[in-house]
């Protein structure tokens, strides 16, 4: 009888935990669908933005292959903006590397994978950043990225910058403004000669991709378009392609840092999402088999108490 008892406890408490699970489930889809909408939003608009510098950019190269009197055609050489790589700090970065780390992970776990791993390759690659003589500061963004900086003590000689801990958190476009700016702002002060950003994205509807992206200095040398852009089209600048330039850049960096963390927060919801599923669908499997367990105990109690009985009931005819 205690056997039975104990596998109806197990059967109610798994069943209460697969409600859980199975709510927080909905939350994460809820979620899911409410940032995807703002990150692909967000990514289209940044797109657009790009297209528009590279075709600066393309005006301006051309301008400048057109300058009978330069004997320097390197685009990076002639604009001159201080987000871009260029002779400058392409020498800074050869004196002394100052390079930051921002690891952006979520608040939460119950989400899979979704931190281990992409704490794992921060930790791979800022180890081998140090292997280098490189400066190394760490600036974590979710409380999980935080807690592991802290307790690993190959981190331990590594700055750690604890003023935007809880960005993902409360995620919106006023603050992240204001991180991108303190970053960008940073950077110019010659504080950091590299900016990279580790992040998780999501690829797909459930694919997720661990980005490890320079941000900083900006290399438009790497950046394409597609020829039918341009391609039978002129196009005719006010104010002047150089001044759009120094006035893009700014603010499709400070886009980009927002993007990046709707993206995060895109990828995590998915990953909890996901791991509820499974854990709904796991708890659902231990049910069944608790249920066969318990159907399968109490049919041997029965035949065990059928065969008492008829024992019992032959023994009396026997006495008679």
């Amino acid at each position: 009888m205690s056997k039975t008892k104990e596998v109806i406890t197990r059967i109610n408490s798994i069943t209460s935990t697969k409600k859980i699970t199975q709510a927080m489930k909905m939350v994460s889809a809820a979620k899911l669908a409410k940032f995807q909408t703002k990150s692909e939003m967000m990514n289209n608009y940044i797109d657009n933005l790009n297209d528009v510098l590279l075709v600066i950019k393309t005006d301006l190269e051309n301008q400048i292959k057109n300058n009978k009197e330069s004997s320097d055609f390197s685009f990076i050489n002639k604009i001159n903006n201080p987000y871009l790589e260029n002779k400058t700090n392409l020498k800074e970065k050869s004196n002394l590397e100052k390079v930051l780390y921002i690891v952006v992970s979520s608040d939460k776990g119950l989400c899979g994978s979704f931190n281990s791993k992409l704490l794992k390759t921060a930790e791979i690659e800022i180890e081998k950043s140090l292997s280098n003589n490189r400066n190394i500061s760490i600036l974590p963004i979710g409380r999980k990225s935080y807690s592991f900086c802290k307790r690993n003590k190959s981190l331990n000689s590594v700055p750690i910058i604890e003023d935007h801990i809880d960005l993902i958190s409360k995620l919106d476009y006023d603050k992240a403004l204001k991180f991108s700016n303190e970053i960008m702002k940073s950077f110019i002060n010659k504080k950091y000669t590299n900016v990279i950003i580790i992040y998780n994205k999501l690829r797909g509807s459930s694919k997720i991709n661990i980005k490890n992206e320079n941000f900083l200095p900006l290399k438009l040398e790497s950046y394409k378009i597609s020829k039918s852009k341009l391609e039978g089209i002129q196009y005719i600048f006010e104010p002047d392609s150089e001044k759009l330039l120094q006035d893009l850049i700014p603010k499709i960096l400070e886009l980009k840092i927002y993007s990046i963390l709707l993206g995060s927060l895109t990828a995590e919801n998915s990953a909890r999402m996901i791991a509820m599923t499974k854990a709904s669908d796991n708890a659902e499997d231990i049910i069944k088999e608790l249920k066969l367990t318990y159907n399968r105990t109490r049919q041997a109690m029965i035949t065990k108490e059928l065969t008492e009985i008829v024992g019992g009931a032959e023994a009396l005819r026997a006495g008679h």
